[in-house]
């Protein structure tokens, strides 16, 4: 793996933004939610990433080489 094991505030800024679009185009969700419950598409995306059931991969690139890393292998840091 390239680069940290922790998901950086910029990679995850823009997981959630990928995730919260495909959501709002359709895309089922990747975890079971409360059908008694209201969720806005920011807090399914949210849980499905900490629930490390987030189907986004994460690309990083260095010296010209990309390192695709599956989102659920990497940490997650409080922001």
């Amino acid at each position: 793996m390239i680069g940290p094991p922790i998901l950086t505030k910029y990679e995850m800024a823009k997981v959630l933004g990928v995730r919260i679009t495909q959501l709002s185009l359709g895309a089922p969700t990747a975890i079971e939610l409360d059908p008694d419950q209201q969720y806005t598409l920011q807090e399914i995306a949210h849980l499905e990433l900490t629930s490390k059931c987030m189907p986004v991969k994460v690309v990083r690139r260095m010296k010209g080489e990309e390192h695709i890393i599956d989102t659920n292998q990497l940490e997650l840091t409080d922001h």
